[in-house]
């Protein structure tokens, strides 16, 4: 069973949003070990992004520092591009543990998209922070049923 980790900053706020997570979150233990890390937020303002980014970077790379011997890929929209099987093939023909990472609303720092250079893009479009980490987890579930052939996905 291949070992995921997902990271992000911040937490689900609008229950909307938890309503949809939990849709999935359980349906993982099917085919992952799953876990989920949230990291503080930083607040910001029109001019202070950068500066948020740049603590919220911080706070990633001690995470991530942990995760020393894991596959780490940092879901941004400049990323690479999947269609459903090929993500569910990216997933499943390693056994590394995998580790996921969600920005928060500003995005991720350029010393981050540096240092960590595989990328998933679930969109090229801009999504919000709490809207990727539901597509995430669907697209995880997913992937799971391709890889065991069981019929979600047509």
């Amino acid at each position: 069973m291949r070992e995921v980790t997902i990271v992000a900053i911040g937490k689900l706020k609008e229950s909307f949003w938890q309503a949809a997570w939990q849709e999935y979150w359980p349906r993982l233990n099917a085919f992952y070990k799953v876990s989920l890390v949230e990291l503080s937020p930083e607040k910001f303002s029109g001019n202070t992004v950068t500066k948020a980014k740049q603590v919220e970077g911080e706070r990633i790379e001690a995470y991530l520092q942990k995760r020393a011997g894991t596959e780490i890929v940092l879901l941004a929209e400049q990323g690479k591009e999947f269609d459903s099987g090929e993500l569910a093939n990216a997933i499943f023909n390693k056994t590394i543990p995998l580790t996921l990472v969600v920005a928060g609303t500003a995005g991720f720092s350029e010393v981050i998209l540096k240092k960590y250079p595989v990328h998933w893009s679930l969109s090229r479009l801009t999504l919000p922070h709490e809207l990727a980490r539901v597509v995430l987890l669907e697209q995880l579930y997913r992937a799971g049923t391709i890889a065991t052939e069981k019929k979600y996905h047509y």
